[in-house]
């Protein structure tokens, strides 16, 4: 039987109408299902909204494709950032339909992937690959890509939460941390706030990164504003917990929780931080549990909560596991190089995308 014949086209994120990024959400759910089976699908009007509103320090690039019948089966986007660092790098990330895997749509959105890390100077591709969905580490292995970082999701159900632990950390802090003080916020940050949390943020580039050859990344106060824009115009918030030096009044730790409308029984956890000044304190133990307790009195419908750390993150992964966190789901970061993926696409002899004679890199 014949494959259909495909048409890969450009398409504006920031531009696109209503129905063409709900066509575009709905393809990602379908593929999101397939990672996590038990979850509910993104809503559209939050990732409308998000795709209007990527961070203007990224040139974001997509492609769609369609079938004969103008169905979507297909969508690409390149992320590029446009900073002083890490000016080597471009991220990417491609999803075809179940139904229309192995018949050339990977390697023809690779094709104009390629093309526009080019014309950027990027020499480096990252891509993440989830362990549910192995073809996509078939794909990776394909292109002669290396693992960059591996990692894990892991998950806590809250009705196993050991409460006296996270009461004896709170307790401890006490006394290692007498003369600080925590400070609950929610929604984006103030004005006035902005500077101090963009230098926070500054001790994540302290995560392990083993093989992945990127730099540290220096978040400013107008990117983090523009990072906010990017998340909070849907359904998503955040609560922020900060720890402050007494003595000098500085912002020295924080820990950050996301939650959704659309999702009220998770949360998710975000960044954990505490200049290295003020370590060996037990300021970070005493912001996760003081988290954790705020999570189960405020908002008793929550009854998940995940956070992502690379295996290699041995003391996050201590204190995750002290709380009861297991392993939900795994994932792999990758990086090629560009011209690695030219070479293996040229070796192929790039025709037209009638599906018929190709697979998928």
């Amino acid at each position: 039987m014949a494959h259909p014949t495909y048409t890969i086209t450009p398409f504006a994120l920031r531009e696109a109408s209503d129905d063409a990024l709900a066509a575009v959400n709905a393809l990602r759910n379908e593929l999101r299902a397939e990672r996590e089976p038990h979850d509910p699908p993104t809503p559209v009007a939050t990732m409308m909204h998000r795709m209007r509103n990527v961070p203007a320090f990224v040139d974001a690039r997509a492609w769609s494709v369609s079938n004969g019948g103008g169905l979507l089966v297909a969508f690409a986007v390149i992320y590029i950032p446009i900073t002083d660092e890490n000016r080597h790098v471009a991220e990417f990330t491609i999803d075809v339909q179940a139904a229309h895997r192995r018949r050339g749509i990977g390697r023809g959105l690779l094709a104009h992937i390629v093309d526009a890390a080019d014309s950027q100077h990027r020499t480096l591709l990252v891509s993440a690959t989830d362990a549910r969905i192995p073809a996509g580490e078939a794909v990776m292995e394909r292109l002669g890509a290396t693992r960059g970082i591996v990692a894990q999701t892991h998950q806590l159900d809250l009705a196993h939460l050991d409460d006296a632990l996270v009461q004896a950390w709170i307790d401890d802090a006490r006394t290692l941390a007498a003369g600080y003080e925590l400070h609950a916020s929610e929604g984006p940050y103030g004005e006035e706030e902005l500077p101090a949390i963009s230098a926070l943020h500054g001790v994540m580039n302290e995560q392990p990164r083993d093989d992945l050859d990127i730099e540290d990344e220096r978040m400013t106060p107008e990117r983090l504003r523009e990072i906010e824009r990017y998340l909070f115009g849907g359904t998503t918030g955040r609560w922020t917990l900060t720890a402050r030096d007494g003595a000098s009044g500085d912002l020295v730790g924080f820990t950050e929780l996301y939650l959704d409308t659309e999702r009220p029984d998770l949360a998710r956890q975000g960044d954990t931080g505490v200049f290295p000044d003020h370590r060996g304190k037990g300021i970070g133990r005493w912001l996760k549990a003081s988290m954790l307790r705020k999570l189960r009195f405020e908002r008793p419908e929550v009854r998940l909560v995940r956070t992502d750390n690379a295996d290699s993150n041995a003391a996050m992964r201590r204190i995750n596991e002290a709380l009861g966190f297991e392993p939900y789901s795994a994932n792999c970061v990758w990086q090629v190089r560009v011209d690695q993926v030219r070479a293996y696409l040229h070796a192929r002899r790039p025709e037209p995308l009638d599906g018929s004679r190709h697979q998928v890199p």
